[in-house]
């Protein structure tokens, strides 16, 4: 009997044997769902014109996409993972020409674990993409059409040729002035610039309001950036903090840009003192957070003064009969802005959190604001007052400077080898990115016979074509036989070209341009 259960069991391993040995041989992987995953598979491959699923755990087999056959015959096949597909068992399947259906892995799909941007190669596109859009728009804003901003200002800023007043005033009078006085101190001591002119544009909409919350307004910024530190050191790190707060901060950002600096200021100041910027990431972190609440309005102020002048070159931005669509055009530039901000934030904090992603609810949120914003800007500040009014008008000789430029090409240097964890990539991606704001301030010799004068500026139709390269690319890079870390130092180097191309294209059309008078300029002077 014994003899008799032996050889049964006997036979029963040798029928079985294959089949074990066929799933020995089948690879199990661990996959995190919401990321792009690849396979590579060679052979009959690309000869069978193989279909590549993953299928199981009942839900609809996900196809992956081919890449190009490389020249050892190998064909990499890549599947974004959507971020809600149910944990759990799957397998990658393949179904060719004249060959059978072959499980080839076995994929055990579990919650987002890390994340970095260069694991989705769209979302660096993305990333990228609205970098190149800003650099064109900082390349084009250097032509004579938009270098000179008319501004008429309330605020009435102390100049060194203004009297002395001396006015006795009680303790409780100055006291009640003080803010407003450490605002205006505090703005006269910048130097001439555009990010000064800015700050004064943008604080005017509050000052004609109420000089008084424009006096405590940057009080407010700075506490909200306060609560926003405190918050974040709560939750024990900004990934695990909802984007609520960031939206709040954002909110007052918009309203008045001085704030929003404020606002930096004091988030940075608690994250020092409470030991959360520990690290070269965490800086990174922080800048981010301050280019996702700074920059919305600053761009949006900018632009509202010089896109009304494409789509209507006979009258000066504020007077424009297109201001609305110039309003809108500004506002979604600078969700752009406020987008590029949080994104970077999540591209170098490595963990996916639920309270940390950016949603359409978000993105439409800060719109919302930007163009409300925009839309009280136009209809206050054209309003006639009886108050003294003093000039505040900027004229753009110079976009950005050598330290400007220097620390741009620094702060991409460091993002992309967090990215990308190659020192030498980083650095030549950094040189390739800081070269148009290089640029900005170079003006070449006069090259008439370029006859530059011919073409138009239009900074939102340039900055959109250069930014558009970016996406051809990425088009171009995903159906290559590369894996994703390759895509992506690939996408960083050859996506600089483009803005380096229009930045030098922008200077030469500086360079011809002739001296700026105010007599061939007044269709844009006029106030």
């Amino acid at each position: 009997m014994k003899r008799l259960k032996f050889s049964a069991l006997l036979l029963i391993t040798f029928l079985l044997s294959p089949i074990a040995a066929q799933a020995f041989d089948i690879p199990l992987l661990t996959w995190e769902r919401g990321r792009q995953q690849q396979v590579v598979l060679g052979g009959g491959a690309y000869t069978n014109s193989w279909k590549v699923s993953l299928e199981g755990n009942g839900e609809e087999p996900l196809v992956f996409s081919a890449s190009s056959k490389n020249d050892a015959g190998f064909v990499v096949y890549s599947l974004n993972i959507p971020a809600d597909l149910p944990v759990g068992a799957y397998t990658i399947t393949t179904v060719g020409e004249g060959s059978p259906r072959t499980v080839v892995a076995g994929i055990s799909v579990i919650e987002a674990q890390v994340r970095t941007v260069s694991s989705s190669l769209f979302d660096l596109t993305v990333i990228i993409a609205i970098f190149v859009f800003l650099t064109g728009i900082v390349s084009t804003i250097r032509a004579r059409k938009y270098s000179y901003i008319p501004f008429k200002s309330e605020q009435v800023l102390p100049r060194f040729t203004d009297p002395i007043e001396e006015r006795e005033k009680n303790f409780w009078v100055r006291l009640e002035e003080a803010p407003y006085r450490i605002r205006v101190r505090a703005i006269t001591s910048l130097n001439q610039s555009l990010l000064r002119f800015l700050l004064i544009r943008e604080g005017e909409l509050l000052h004609r309001i109420s000089k008084k919350f424009y006096g405590l307004a940057p009080l407010v910024g700075a506490a909200a950036g306060v609560i926003a530190s405190v918050e974040v050191s709560r939750n024990t790190g900004i990934a695990a903090t909802p984007m609520t707060i960031f939206i709040v901060v954002a909110a007052i950002a918009i309203i008045d840009s001085f704030s929003g600096l404020t606002a930096t200021l004091g988030f940075w100041a608690i994250q020092l003192m409470t030991g959360n910027l520990t690290s070269f990431k965490d800086f990174l972190i922080a800048l981010a957070v301050g280019i996702a609440w700074v920059g919305p309005s600053l761009f949006a102020s900018i632009l509202r003064e010089v896109i009304g002048r494409d789509l209507s070159p006979k009258s000066s931005g504020n007077e424009s009969p297109f201001n609305s669509l110039a309003v809108i055009g500004s506002s979604l530039v600078g969700t752009s802005v406020f987008y590029l901000g949080q994104a970077l934030v999540g591209s170098v904090i490595f963990t996916e959190q639920q309270s940390r992603q950016i949603s359409l609810v978000h993105i439409l949120i800060v719109a919302a604001l930007l163009i409300a914003r925009g839309l009280a800007d136009g209809v206050v500040l054209n309003t006639k007052r009886g108050s003294e009014i003093r000039d505040e008008s900027f004229f753009i000789a110079r976009v950005t400077s050598p330290l400007t430029a220097l620390s741009v090409t620094a702060i991409i240097f460091a993002f992309v080898y967090i990215w990308i964890e190659s020192a030498q990539n980083a650095l030549l991606v950094a040189l390739i990115f800081g070269a148009p704001y290089f640029l900005v301030f170079i003006r070449f010799n006069s090259m008439k016979f370029l006859k530059t004068d011919r073409v138009p500026r239009n900074i939102l139709i340039e900055s959109a074509l250069t930014a558009g390269a970016t996406f051809i690319i990425f088009r171009q890079i995903s159906t290559e036989p590369l894996l994703i870390d390759q895509r992506a130092s690939l996408l960083l180097l050859l996506a600089g070209i483009a803005p380096v191309l229009h930045a030098i294209y922008s200077a030469i059309y500086s360079s011809n341009e002739a001296k700026f008078s105010f007599e061939e300029n007044l269709e844009i002077i006029e106030p």
